[in-house]
This record gives C-alpha cells, structure tokens and sequence, in this order.
C-alpha cells in the first residue's frame, strides 16, 4: 500500500483540495510510509507503523506541534486534514478527533504572562528537584528581572528567547551556567569566551542587566 496515494485516494473522495506534492526541489518528500502536505502556515504529517496497521498523523501551525492522533482510519485523518488545511480557524474546532498538544493549546487559552509564570513555576521545581543542575537562588534572581522572557535550558545552559516557546535568531542572548556554585556568563553554550564569572548572584543579574537588550517588553505568542 502506498500511504500517500492511498491518502490523496480519500481526501479526493470528499472533494478536497489538498493536494500532497510528491518533491520539493528535486527532493522526494512523500512515500510509500509518509505524506505531506502544507497551507501557508499549517501543516500535516502522516505516517505508518510497521509493525502495525495504524496510522500516526501530526498536525503543526507554524511549526509547531498542533495535535496528533493514532487510527486504524485512513478516511478519517482524510476528513481532519481537509478540515485543519482548508476550513476550521482554530484547532479546537475539532477538539473531540484529536489530542491537543498541551503547549499548544496554552497559547491558545492562556495569556502571555499565564503562560510565562507556569514556565518559570515549572522550571524552578525541575531545578528544586535537580533535574537540571543550576542554582535555585540564581534562577530565582533571574526570573524576578527578567520573567518576561521565555527561559530555555539546553544542557542545563539557560538562554532566552521573546518569542514564547521559539528561539528567535534575531534575539541576542547570552547563555548562563551555574555549576557547583560558579556561575558563568557565555556568549555560546560551547563557547570559550566567558563575558562573567562570578560566584555572587548580583553581579551575574547586573551584568545581564547590561547584555539582555529587550525593552521590558513581554514575550510574544507566536500565533498571534
């Protein structure tokens, strides 16, 4: 069975005008196992198990996960996919078919600040916990200057983005480690210039006082 034609089979039973591009620059993007197809910002992905008859469909708006959904129904990821790429204005709408990513579905009910005050919350308790090594005073001492921004911890390194959930390239920070109490101020996770070590919390917030550029301005929802 080719999934992709088997796939654009029942979406042109219901009249739909999705069409899945079988390449893209001279690069096969649909397969036997896999399909594509995409509407300005939205997008599907389907694929198959091998080891079983069902099929994994993931739904994304700006490159973000929307929601996903495992069936043994081909036509019924067919009807979801017209209705995500062609109609409903918010995945809501189809609520009862899918499950909602839990992110997602913040931006979607939540405020910015609601949702920046449940990722500093969550955060610190994974610190508190010592699922990432940094220091609870310092991490404290960041969010109560800087919660405005979306916080990211990568190899337990903390950057920032003011973009909630998405790094933006075209925002410049620093990274900070906190590691047995020394604390450093980089400007690259494996970057050997160190802008500011110190083992006192002051002087690491007043010095990315000086190097966090962003207008206390709040960090924004990327589907806004």
């Amino acid at each position: 069975m080719n999934l992709t034609l088997c796939l654009q089979s029942e979406l042109d039973k219901i009249n739909s005008s999705v069409k899945f591009i079988n390449s893209s620059n001279g690069v096969k993007i649909n397969t036997e196992f896999y399909a594509f197809a995409k509407n300005k910002d939205r997008s599907v992905y389907v694929s198959t198990f091998l080891t079983s008859n069902e099929y994994f469909l993931q739904i994304e708006d700006k490159e973000l996960i929307a929601a996903t959904l495992i069936t043994y129904k081909l036509n019924e990821i067919a009807q979801i996919i017209d209705s995500w790429l062609e109609g409903i204005n918010s995945i809501l709408s189809i609520q009862d078919k899918v499950e909602i990513d839990s992110f997602y579905y913040d931006l979607l009910v939540l405020t910015e600040t609601q949702i920046l005050e449940k990722r500093w919350f969550n955060l610190i308790e994974r610190i508190e916990n010592k699922e990432i090594e940094f220091s609870v005073e310092l991490i404290k001492a960041i969010k109560t200057h800087f919660w405005k921004l979306y916080p990211f911890f990568s190899h337990d390194f903390l950057w920032f983005s003011n973009i909630i959930g998405i790094k933006n390239d075209n925002f410049s920070t620093p990274i900070i480690s906190s590691i047995n109490g020394d604390f450093a101020i980089r400007n690259g996770i494996y970057g050997k210039n160190i802008l500011c070590s110190s083992s006192v919390v002051n002087e690491i917030i007043e010095k990315l006082g000086e190097l966090v550029k962003f207008d206390n301005e709040i960090s924004k929802n990327p589907l806004k």
